[in-house]
């Protein structure tokens, strides 16, 4: 077998046996006259189409995890986030940037605006994942949610200051509801 995952389908039926697993060829599915492949879905993650992502996908890419206490800057900014733990280290996590997402927990549906990046403004030096979520008061630390990436707003920035920031998510938000509001 090959690095990285990858193996061509023949050598993964003959090793098999040895190895103790199971091989199933999927056939090729195309949507809309384009062969589908994880390849093309990875891509457009990568560059933040979440879009084509999902139109490839029948669904929107999500990301599951819990929520963990985070450093409380979203809050002091009049954004509180529910910083999130993926439930995968092997998950693909889309371009650095803002999107507007839909956030399951529980059984109830909300909007909001994920923040995916390393903070450029008070120069962080770990990816975050963090949800803003709109209409949205509960204390969710432990708990799991899946978050729905529907559309990408902009791409990651630094601001001059914090004060510039918290003046271009108040802009954000207006995207995102806007983006969000057939849902």
């Amino acid at each position: 077998l090959r690095k990285n995952r990858e193996a061509r389908f023949q050598q993964l039926k003959v090793n098999a046996p040895q190895y103790g697993f199971e091989v199933e060829e999927i056939p090729r599915q195309d949507v809309d006259n384009v062969g589908v492949s994880s390849t093309k879905i990875r891509k457009a993650l990568e560059q933040g189409d979440v879009l084509t992502a999902s139109h490839f996908l029948g669904r929107s890419y999500s990301l599951t995890g819990r929520v963990i206490a985070g450093d409380k800057i979203g809050r002091l900014l009049g954004f509180p986030t529910a910083n999130l733990e993926l439930d995968s280290k092997h998950k693909l996590i889309p371009m650095e940037g803002i999107y507007a997402v839909t956030v399951q927990h529980e059984r109830d549906l909300y909007k909001g605006m994920l923040y995916i990046g390393y903070r450029p403004t008070i120069n962080g030096n770990k990816l975050n994942i963090e949800v803003n979520i709109f209409e949205f008061d509960k204390d969710v630390y432990g708990e799991n949610i899946t978050i729905n990436l529907h559309h990408l707003i902009r791409g990651d920035a630094k601001f001059s200051d914090l004060e510039q920031l918290k003046d271009q998510l108040k802009l954000d938000k207006l995207d995102a509801l806007r983006l969000l509001s057939s849902i």
